[in-house]
């Protein structure tokens, strides 16, 4: 990693970085509401008008998101803007009262989005590390198709399926692998934008590329028709189309939960667990965004994958390039003349770009479930989820038996891919199993109490005497480390048998260290009173600590 996420890059190279990001951003952030807007009848100043705010928004929550306010944003470079995951929803809001109603039902249901970030402590075992895998891979696989439609052209037009499409994004995707696979540590940074700028280049040449239209736009300049309102005005009948908001933010969440995860195995290098408070927060910033979407009268939003894959690609991560981008795109709001300009970029040379960070967002979501194992269950799970998402995709579902009203979710794979993972991963979770629990005070007193629920339980799983010691020995140290702290909350013990593993999950809501990231010689050198987690990690094996709100999760097996 060239330039990690709390590193600050040269000025210069920072806002060269920060552009790259916003161009990226720009042309697909605006693409979705203007199509939704073409196909409902908007008049070309509300259009403008769109343009405006949606990358107005997109740059003041992607602000919010890298920046971390609070409790509010990832501190990771995640861009948000327009999602795809709404668009069949917001086409049938469009239709029925326009762009207000699509803002009344994007400030409504964003609030569900802050509610599943709230009580993630709860589904922390259906929201898994697997789960994001799935979902970056579909993501991959959803957008793969669209962009070949986008190089390929429109049908109907001159340059569809034409040599001249083909070379341009072609040239596109040679100079941008070129410069990646061959380029210095500093020439890979401008990779692909180099491959953009040859795609323009031979676009221009080619006879695609056409700026005849930018001199009727002025270069600094606000929209001059009026600002698109929320409209509330609603009734029963508005009930269906609410539901189908809230499917694509459920949806659009289970996808920003896989992008913070890879977000944070992208931008270090030394990645060892996810950090759920950061997924946490980049949820909360989603909703924020989602609900400032509506009041500026554009479409929900949600993180943007393509952005993380550059991440990878040019080996910066640094939250400083994050808030260039994110001011550029405010900027660029007020600059019609180059937001416009931005828009006019070839489709062939979106298409080949994007179509490159696309296969290093697919090779992310294999690398993040290769890390943490393939059992049976998480096999099935991931199988089975990219199956359906596959089937979604390519609308090979029974397409005549699937009616007009289930077809933006049927038909989405990313939605249909991801809640079969959810719905496998609550199942193998909820199926009975031999599972006991025991609470105890967090006081040293209550420890003949362990003692006791483990020799029970020893004899009811028929443990041998090894496995019997070493499940004593490890249960003690944790709770006798548990005993350092200054909290006087429960501690709980649960344990469960599946197949011939016993798995032990230890809960409380203390302030403590890592204890599956431990230095061997820090410990034995300055800190002899934490011994006993160096047995810990001798006598288990896949231990983890997972930290959530004030919340605390220690696993292991024996």
């Amino acid at each position: 990693m060239l330039y990690g996420v709390n590193d600050k890059p040269p000025f210069f190279l920072n806002l060269f970085l920060g552009l790259q990001h916003a161009i990226l951003i720009i042309p697909g952030s605006v693409l979705t509401p203007l199509i939704i807007a073409n196909l409902i009848g908007t008049s070309a100043g509300q259009k403008h008008m769109l343009v405006f705010a949606t990358m107005l928004i997109s740059g003041i929550s992607s602000f919010i998101q890298i920046k971390k306010v609070g409790r509010i944003g990832s501190g990771y470079l995640l861009f948000l803007g327009t999602s795809s995951a709404y668009m069949g929803a917001c086409i049938s809001a469009g239709f029925m009262g326009g762009f207000g109603l699509i803002a009344a039902m994007g400030i409504l249901s964003a609030p569900m989005e802050v509610i599943l970030s709230y009580f993630l402590w709860y589904i922390r075992k259906i929201v898994t590390p697997n789960l994001g895998g799935i979902v970056i891979i579909l993501i991959a696989i959803c957008v793969i198709p669209v962009m070949m439609d986008l190089w390929i052209g429109t049908s109907g037009t001159e340059n569809y399926c034409s040599v001249a499409n083909l070379v341009t994004g072609m040239i596109t995707i040679i100079f941008t692998l070129a410069f990646a696979i061959f380029g210095s540590k500093y020439l890979r940074l401008w990779s692909p934008i180099i491959g953009i700028a040859a795609g323009m280049i031979a676009s221009t040449f080619l006879g695609i590329a056409d700026f005849s239209s930018l001199h009727n736009y002025p270069l600094f300049g606000l929209p001059h028709e009026q600002w698109i309102f929320p409209d509330f005005h609603l009734s029963i009948k508005h009930l269906p189309l609410f539901i189908a908001f809230l499917f694509a933010t459920f949806a659009s969440t289970v996808e920003s939960v896989g992008d913070a995860i890879i977000a944070q195995t992208t931008s270090d290098p030394d990645f060892r667990k996810v950090d759920y408070e950061a997924v946490q927060g980049c949820l909360y910033a989603d909703g924020v965004g989602n609900a400032l979407s509506g009041l500026c009268g554009t479409m929900p939003n949600t993180t943007y994958s393509g952005n993380i894959a550059v991440v990878g690609l040019t080996k910066v991560a640094s939250r400083s390039v994050g808030y260039a981008a994110s001011v550029f795109m405010i900027i660029l709001a007020f600059m019609p003349k180059l937001v416009y300009g931005l828009t006019l970029i070839p489709g062939p040379v979106l298409a080949a770009s994007s179509l490159v960070f696309m296969g290093l967002l697919f090779a992310s979501g294999i690398k993040l479930i290769a890390e943490n194992g393939i059992d049976y269950d998480s096999g099935i799970i991931v199988g089975v989820s990219l199956t359906v998402g596959i089937i979604s995709t390519f609308k090979l579902f029974f397409p005549g038996l699937i009616g007009d009203a289930f077809k933006p979710f049927v038909e989405n794979g990313i939605a249909t891919g991801g809640i079969t993972a959810l719905i496998l991963t609550m199942i193998t979770n909820l199926r009975p199993a031999k599972r006991r629990s025991l609470r105890l005070q967090n006081d040293l007193e209550e420890l003949p109490k362990l003692r006791s629920f483990l020799d029970d339980l020893s004899a009811k799983y028929k443990l041998d005497a090894e496995r019997t010691f070493h499940l004593q020995l490890a249960c003690e140290e944790v709770f006798a480390y548990l005993q350092n702290t200054d909290s006087h909350t429960p501690i709980t013990f649960n344990l469960q048998l599946a197949d011939e593993n016993l798995l032990v999950e230890v809960t409380d809501r203390s302030v403590i260290s890592d204890i599956d990231n431990i230095d061997p010689k820090e410990i034995i050198q300055s800190k002899p009173e934490d011994l006993g987690l160096l047995l810990l990690n001798k006598l288990t094996r896949n231990i983890k600590h997972l930290h959530i709100g004030n919340h605390n999760s220690i696993t292991f097996e024996i």
